[in-house]
């Protein structure tokens, strides 16, 4: 079977647009936690949490509209990471596990899949 143009364009449009959309609420939705939180509760807990969360998974964001495979790469180890330290720290809870890992894993599964395929024509 074979896909035209258009299919290949429109699939390939909708992968970008899911993934930026997962990226970019993911990262939005803890970049202003850690921004309230530094507000109400503890400024520099809030503060790293702003930094270290919400804008690792921006800027991968960021990078993967222009990289796809740099930005997936990073969406991908941020989704990762909290496998590894969810464990460790004691708070290993599968519903917050899937929370936290599961929309910057399916963002950057999806930049990745789009930095293998060409770009659409226009």
């Amino acid at each position: 079977m074979e896909r035209s143009a258009s299919n290949i364009g429109s699939f390939w449009l909708w992968r970008r647009r899911v993934a930026l959309v997962l990226g970019l609420t993911f990262g939005c939705f803890w970049f202003f936690w850690g921004l309230f939180e530094a507000i109400g509760y503890n400024f520099v807990s809030g503060i790293l949490e702003l930094l270290a969360a919400g804008g690792t998974l921006l800027l991968s964001t960021f990078l993967a509209t222009r990289w796809p495979l740099v930005g997936g790469a990073l969406l991908l180890a941020a989704g990762l990471a909290p496998l590894i330290a969810l464990p460790i720290s004691g708070h290993g809870v599968p519903a917050l596990a899937l929370i936290v890992v599961l929309p910057p894993l399916l963002a950057g599964l999806l930049f990745l899949s789009l930095g293998r395929m060409p770009r659409p024509p226009e």
